[in-house]
């Protein structure tokens, strides 16, 4: 499998200056150096209730609480007089919509957490209905923090991302956003012999792995077969066969390497 193609079995290796941003790097990359700024990180959406006295006390409110992600399908949650925040919690959880529920205690009373499951600015999470209201979600305190798409700047050239994962704005290469950075980093993308070593070591093992089973079962020159029902059985000799023609066939126009 790692030499299944050419992006496999070209071997580049990438590197950051930075622990902010992780990077790797696949076959289809090509050598070079790039300037990343982080402008901002992916985040997703983040609500909180006003406070309540308990988590596990009936609120006495019969609602509706409207919630929807992005342009998505609204989706209404009957809240009846005997839920608690628990339980109002749990039918968010188990609403379907992209969004998770939790109870946050501040050490005096308790509101309710509501994030949304994506990041990226189209993911942003509405509340709607007299359930909203009587959370306090409509409240413009209410949203700690905004649904935004990540951007950066490579080589001085913005490119956005909804994830904080940012594939294909340099060929080959993923960047991991992982935190913050004031100032910009080094991105470097070089050959990486050692890492087609590696996958080649791999191949020569699993091949000599499966012919030594194969003798060992069928029986080579003086070595006898282990397994009498096996032994000169023609499929496994045919299987050694193809897999001895397999690395020595020759491949035109490879250079001064043609044979695995």
């Amino acid at each position: 499998d790692g030499l299944a193609n050419v992006r496999d079995v070209a071997s580049y290796k990438a590197t950051s200056s930075s622990a902010a941003i992780a990077v790797s790097a696949n076959g289809t990359a090509q050598p070079g150096a790039y300037n990343v700024e982080i402008v901002s990180r992916a985040q997703e959406q983040r609500n909180y209730t006003k406070t309540f006295s308990s988590a596990t006390d009936a609120l006495g409110s019969t609602s509706t609480l409207d919630l929807q992600v992005g342009s998505g399908t609204l989706k209404q949650i009957q809240i009846t007089a005997t839920d608690t925040l628990d339980s109002i919690a749990t039918k968010i959880n188990g609403s379907g919509e992209r969004v998770s529920a939790s109870v946050f205690y501040d050490g005096t009373n308790y509101r309710l957490q509501v994030r949304g499951l994506d990041t990226g600015s189209a993911n942003g999470v509405t509340f709607g209905g007299t359930g909203a209201t009587f959370l306090g979600l409509e409240l413009p305190g209410s949203k700690y923090q905004s649904a935004q798409n990540a951007n950066v700047k490579i080589d001085n050239i913005a490119v956005t991302s909804a994830t904080n994962q940012i594939t294909g704005a340099i060929q080959g290469v993923t960047l991991a956003l992982n935190d913050s950075s004031a100032t910009a980093v080094t991105v470097k993308v070089e050959s990486d012999p050692q890492g087609l070593e590696t996958k080649l070591k791999a191949v020569v093992d699993a091949y000599n792995s499966v012919i030594s089973k194969i003798h060992d079962s069928a029986g080579f020159g003086a070595t006898k077969s282990s397994n009498a029902v096996l032994a000169g059985d023609s499929s496994l000799r045919s299987i050694t066969s193809r897999m001895s023609n397999a690395v020595l066939g020759s491949v035109a126009g490879a250079g001064t390497y043609t044979t695995l």
